[in-house]
């Protein structure tokens, strides 16, 4: 129950036969709290995480294992078929990706090191401006999803994109 009162507004709530209440000073944040203490409740536990991965995680595992399972209904085929190829030619590739560290080990280095590698290995001897973006792009939206994904523990898998800043 959201109640107004002189210094914002009051959300009301009962555990068992306990009545608690706490203040909000706008009426969009009592309606949230209202919200999550109906659904959740502060006397309830929280729920199970689902899907939740092992903490130690290769990227090369999270890639083909959760990154893409994920992606794979949420895009068209054809962008899924290109981040596909280029986590297989580019990001996870042996002796050029990052395949085989954790997720929560690489750092923005490692970045800089895979796009040199994969520049340095191609047929031709560099890559384009435009294959390294993609490469780059696509590595940044695995890790976004790393940022977003819980772990066993309840904690969350990366707390920041190494591939930003």
């Amino acid at each position: 129950m959201i109640l107004k009162g002189l210094y914002g507004y009051r959300v009301r709530w009962r555990v068992g036969s306990t009545l608690h209440q706490q203040t909000s000073r706008t009426y969009a944040a009592a309606k949230r709290l209202d919200a999550k203490m109906t659904l959740r409740g502060p006397g309830r536990p929280r729920r199970e995480v689902k899907d939740a991965v092992h903490p130690k995680i290769s990227v090369k595992d999270f890639a083909e294992h959760v990154w893409l399972k994920r992606v794979q209904v949420a895009v068209q085929p054809k962008t899924f078929a290109s981040y596909e190829e280029t986590i297989r030619r580019y990001i996870i590739r042996p002796g050029v990706g990052i395949g085989p560290l954790e997720v929560r080990d690489v750092a923005p280095e490692d970045i800089e090191e895979m796009l040199r590698q994969a520049g340095a290995k191609s047929r031709a001897g560099a890559l384009s401006r435009n294959t390294l973006r993609i490469i780059r792009a696509t590595c940044s939206l695995l890790f976004d999803h790393a940022t977003r994904v819980r772990t066993r523990d309840g904690d969350h898998l990366l707390t920041a994109n190494p591939c930003r800043g």
